[in-house]
């Protein structure tokens, strides 16, 4: 390809870098100060060496024509003289001139050149540089957006993920009916724990029991912490009554897990609440139905699952 074309091909590459940048996220003003400046240093560099064609251009037709002239000279030197000698010294006299403006194009030539190489190098050095900043901002931002979607303090997926993961598993069970459930998981007198023990042994358990919770769960369930001493779980692909029988087997596992906080033994179990989506339901109804067998199962005792089988 030609200069030109050369060039455009580069802007274009450049473009391709920032949108696919700027395609991620909404980048901070610094982020997008940054890409601006390099961009407009790279544009700038650009037209110069566009104008610079465009100058090597003219100045390659202006020798062009003087070439012509040159050899128009010789051909009338050949008609008109009557002497072979006056001819000879013509020719030479115009091929000296010709030699001239050759030599002067050639050199002309190979600086355009020499300075577009040198260009195109530059170029070269600030898309290398935009390209490791793009990757570099790219990796920040999926940081930041995971970040945004994990719980401090757990390292669980949030709210805000378990409400976009909702979203996603509901508008599959809608096409494709498959078998969803939603559970809600509550610690059993977890104020009581604060209370007793302080909240640093409070945040411990609830590290302790996130970590225990999602290890045991199955391969494509999803935990999250919903909030406080609460957690919520969405478990495709399953029968009711296997969701009933492992979550009774969750509650069994915690109950016998040995925590002790200072010296003293204490027995952490959690109550649980699960219902199955059905064709009339939205996602807040069955959230709220899972709360309402969660409520359930503390107001009778607590330490115990209802799920749709154990309400029938």
């Amino acid at each position: 390809m030609d200069e030109d074309q050369l060039l455009k091909s580069c802007v274009v590459i450049l473009r391709m870098i920032v949108q696919d940048a700027m395609s991620e996220a909404s980048l901070t003003g610094k982020v997008i100060q940054s890409l601006y400046n390099s961009l407009g240093q790279i544009n700038d560099d650009v037209g110069r060496s566009i104008d610079s064609s465009q100058l090597q251009f003219e100045q390659r037709q202006a020798g062009n024509a003087q070439l012509k002239s040159h050899i128009s000279s010789i051909e009338e030197a050949v008609s008109v003289s009557d002497s072979l000698e006056t001819l000879k010294e013509q020719t030479q006299f115009c091929v000296k001139n010709l030699v001239s403006t050759l030599s002067e194009q050639q050199t002309s030539d190979q600086q355009g050149q020499e300075a577009l190489m040198s260009l195109l190098s530059s170029m070269q050095e600030q898309i290398d540089t935009l390209q490791k900043q793009a990757v570099a901002y790219k990796k920040k931002l999926a940081e930041q957006v995971l970040q945004s979607r994990t719980d401090p303090l757990t390292r669980l997926p949030n709210r805000q993920a378990y409400n976009e993961k909702l979203e996603e598993a509901y508008l599959k069970f809608k096409s494709t009916g498959s078998a969803l459930a939603v559970a809600v998981v509550d610690i059993d007198h977890f104020k009581a724990i604060n209370d007793r023990f302080g909240h640093a042994v409070g945040d411990k358990t609830l590290q302790v029991v996130s970590r225990f919770l999602k290890q045991n769960l199955g391969k494509n369930h999803f935990i999250a912490r919903w909030g406080g001493e609460e957690f919520v779980l969405l478990i495709p692909n399953t029968a009711i009554e296997d969701v009933d029988k492992h979550l009774n087997d969750l509650r069994n596992k915690l109950a016998l897990m040995p925590f002790k906080f200072k010296q003293e033994k204490v027995t952490i179990t959690a109550s649980f609440g699960a219902t199955y989506f059905t064709d009339t339901d939205t996602t807040d109804s069955v959230f709220e139905r899972a709360d309402q067998f969660l409520y359930k199962a503390k107001n009778e005792g607590r330490n115990k699952v209802v799920t749709d089988v154990s309400c029938d």
